[in-house]
């Protein structure tokens, strides 16, 4: 369930969009708490077993560190679900809403800035989580990315044509 790592409020606040524009019935889809757990998966196979093993943080019993990391989680999940929507916002954030409120107007692309910020922090929260996981579990072996690996062409020894 997706609301015991973020809150729609949350995703709508990285968003920068209203409660009317994004509703919360979207937000909590069980879609996108499976792309969080994908997500999370890439990461570490245990990291979210352990997120949801950790003592209630009301209880006041979370380490320092335990504490960060349910902390680093919340915020990673809401960039996480909002990275998801980001592509769809032109379809669900009118770029300018009347004074009577009964006409909405769009543009080509006004949310650029706001997919750059989403996925800036993405990536800032990803690296928090991964830092703030090995905190708790210093064996944890966390997912590297794989750098890719390009062909190159190399022209022919020879020139067909005029043989030399």
């Amino acid at each position: 369930m997706l609301t015991q790592f973020t809150t729609p409020d949350e995703v709508r606040a990285v968003l920068a969009v209203a409660e009317q524009e994004l509703p919360d019935r979207v937000i909590n889809l069980p879609m996108y708490h499976r792309l969080l757990q994908f997500e999370l998966r890439e990461i570490n196979t245990g990291i979210e077993e352990d997120y949801l093993a950790l003592p209630a943080p009301e209880a006041g019993s979370q380490t320092a560190a335990q504490e960060l990391f349910y902390n680093v989680m919340q915020v990673f999940a809401a960039y996480s679900v909002a990275r998801q929507l980001v592509g769809s916002q032109p379809m669900f954030a009118p770029q300018v809403i009347s004074a009577s409120d009964t006409s909405a107007q769009r543009a080509a692309d006004p949310y650029e800035s706001t997919r750059a910020s989403v996925e800036a922090g993405y990536n800032v929260m990803l690296a928090r989580l991964k830092s703030a996981y090995l905190a708790i579990d210093s064996s944890a072996t966390l997912a590297t990315a794989v750098a890719p690996v390009f062909a190159l062409a190399v022209g022919i020894a020879t020139d067909p044509v005029t043989d030399t």
